[in-house]
């Protein structure tokens, strides 16, 4: 006979569901939606806010109406994400500042969060006259590369506050749900801004707007900075000891990674492609921008809960293949098809899908490869590698862009392929690596909150 479970393991086993949020999806967003979460709700939203109204959604749109070349507005785009270099300098930065890791993260939002209001002072000094177009878009990109290096290291800055603060099952349990609060602040404020701005000639002035909101959204994070636990003194090992207990798996996850950024850095920006080839509005890729966070935030809510029990590597592989499919379909979306726009929400909500899985597949992976506090030199490391191969391979589409513009459609259609293709190899690459631990990891914090900030 088999013996019946006693009440004390009964009620044990519901208090970890109910710890975990295992007890359904609808069970661990009740749990989410407590008090208890309310800072991280706040910085979900402000940092899922600004990403959307005072990121490329917006700008991309922005810089072509002040009559960026595509080619320039490509590369202006891309240059900040060179910034995710100086991620390598946080371990170095932790140390200089006695692992002070709340007040630089501090520092960092209020210089990057708040870009929004920046880039809405210079939307009305253009509307003004006070300020010519090509000054703005100047600018714009000056300041575009400063938020690059800031944010580069405020996102890592999070990250690592986030497991400082919280137990290795309450990290997976709130860093994912925090992520899909903010993709679903941006699509809820992306929608009314594509109407906002989806007549083809819509006056610069308007453009203010959403950023204004972005700026307004920045002082939410930061007051949401203020309210969550102090991660006490957050040190990293020295460059010696990093190297020398760095798996063997871990550096072949970031080789591969590094070259599947590739395909994402050649893969044609969707907003630019539908307004200079399709002649769609700059409302429409904004509302493309919307659907696109919305598909990302399924796909974080449903990855996130397959993680905790999962294997991060198989959904990286998924991820990969997913992204391949879109590009591969991208060839569709061409001038005279009259379901070309129907064609690119499709790309969209695959190419989005598939990046929210990667991004919380291939965090989740370097954790469980890691060892204690040299994780967080390791994301380090993995962003500036990804980081840094993506924004080589978007100069190099838009040097493509840049002389092969006139050929229209056909330069887009060969960087769609060459985008899937690196992609489909990816996909091939992760395939023969081993799955790793599904529970690992070790605490990053070396010393006691209580001694914080």
């Amino acid at each position: 006979m088999t013996p019946r479970p006693s009440p004390s393991s009964i009620s044990a086993f519901v208090e970890r569901r109910r710890s975990t949020g295992e007890g359904g999806i609808v069970g661990g967003w009740r749990r989410f939606a407590g008090s208890r979460f309310r800072a991280f709700h706040a910085v979900g939203f402000s940092q899922g806010a600004v990403g959307a109204l005072a990121g490329g959604a917006v700008t991309t749109p922005l810089m072509l109406a002040l009559g960026g070349p595509p080619a320039f507005v490509l590369v202006a785009s891309v240059l900040p994400g060179l910034g995710s270099l100086s991620q390598l300098a946080l371990p170095w930065i932790l140390r200089r500042t006695g692992g002070n890791l709340r007040g630089v993260t501090l520092l960092l939002a209020v210089i990057g969060d708040t870009r929004g209001f920046w880039y809405a002072g210079i939307v009305v000094l253009v509307a003004t006259g006070l300020l010519s177009h090509q000054a703005a878009l100047g600018a714009l990109v000056a300041l575009s590369l400063v938020v690059g290096l800031v944010g580069g290291l405020s996102g890592s800055n999070l990250l690592a506050w986030y497991h400082a603060v919280l137990p290795e099952r309450e990290r997976r349990f709130v860093s994912p749900r925090t992520g899909v609060v903010g993709a679903i602040a941006g699509a809820a404020l992306l929608i009314p801004t594509a109407l906002l701005l989806h007549d083809v000639q819509v006056g610069l002035v308007l453009f203010a707007v959403p950023l204004l909101v972005a700026g307004l959204a920045s002082l939410v994070g930061i007051y949401g900075l203020l309210r969550l636990p102090r991660p006490g003194r957050v040190t990293v090992p020295d460059r010696a000891r990093i190297i020398a207990e760095r798996p063997a798996d871990l550096d072949r996850f970031m080789r591969v990674s590094t070259f599947g950024a590739i395909g994402f850095g050649l893969g044609p920006p969707l907003s630019i492609y539908a307004i200079v080839v399709l002649g769609l509005s700059p409302g429409f890729t904004i509302a493309l921008s919307a659907i696109a966070t919305l598909a990302s935030v399924v796909a974080a809510a449903l990855v996130g809960s397959m993680l905790e029990r999962g294997s991060a590597a198989g959904i990286l592989r998924a991820a990969h293949g997913i992204r391949a499919v879109a590009m591969a379909l991208g060839l569709l979306a061409f001038p005279g098809n009259p379901l070309a726009g129907e064609v690119l929400i499709i790309v969209a909500i695959l190419g989005a899908s598939g990046d929210a899985a990667s991004g919380l597949a291939s965090s989740e992976r370097i954790l469980r490869l890691s060892v204690g506090p040299a994780a967080i030199a390791h994301q380090t490391r993995y962003v500036a590698a990804t980081s840094s191969a993506s924004a080589s391979a978007q100069l190099a589409a838009s040097g493509v862009l840049a002389f092969g513009s006139a050929f229209g459609y056909p330069v887009y259609a060969a960087l769609f392929l060459a985008s899937g293709a690196v992609r489909a190899v990816t996909v091939n690459r992760l395939a023969a690596g081993r799955l790793e631990p599904v529970m690992s990891g070790q605490p990053i914090v070396a010393t006691s909150a209580a001694a914080g900030n």
